[in-house]
């Protein structure tokens, strides 16, 4: 919605019969600031703000992590997505990580859950974001990533992985390994 700001000498505070009603500007209450795919931010009405859970996978094998480009942005990028109204967690989750990967996922806990504010270009989420810890399945091909999957999954170094290189979710990967030296 677009607000207009009166001129100077109209006084708002008069009531009269030529006075133009005009919708009240929002407060710091009413928006809420959401990320979108560059990192930019982006007012949106707390109204119109929709919620969304999503997850994703975190698969850490010796001193790397499995990670894929955003399409747009070509940041790093956790398997995963947004949980369907009729899907439960884990369900999307394996769903998700095999369409990505090839590989059908073992879960094996929560490593972190966060709220993300995101903005896609069109609609603003208040995204629930679960991230798990997952394996491989033992035995199959079920274990095998395809790395001609037009996601194009890579291993990238834990070491040389940085915040600003992530489209989202380095905290958790930092979770994952602390879990996992356990």
């Amino acid at each position: 919605m677009d607000y207009i700001t009166p001129p100077d000498d109209i006084n708002l505070n008069q009531t009269n019969d030529a006075q133009v009603n005009m919708p009240p500007m929002p407060t710091a209450d009413d928006v809420v600031f959401c990320s979108d795919d560059f990192g930019q931010l982006v007012p949106v009405e707390r109204e119109a703000l929709l919620f969304r859970p999503a997850v994703y996978g975190i698969l850490l094998e010796n001193t790397q992590v499995l990670l894929h480009a955003h399409a747009r942005t070509g940041r790093w990028h956790l398997p995963g997505g947004f949980v369907e109204r009729e899907q439960a967690p884990d369900q999307a989750l394996r769903l998700h990580f095999r369409s990505t990967t090839g590989m059908m996922p073992v879960i094996q806990s929560v490593a972190m859950v966060d709220d993300l504010f995101y903005y896609d270009g069109e609609q603003g989420y208040r995204l629930s974001a679960l991230y798990y810890l997952v394996g491989r399945p033992s035995a199959g091909l079920a274990n095998l990533i395809d790395f001609n999957n037009e996601a194009r999954p890579e291993w990238v170094s834990l070491s040389t992985l940085d915040r600003l290189d992530m489209q989202f979710g380095f905290d958790a990967i930092q979770n994952a390994q602390l879990i996992t030296q356990k």
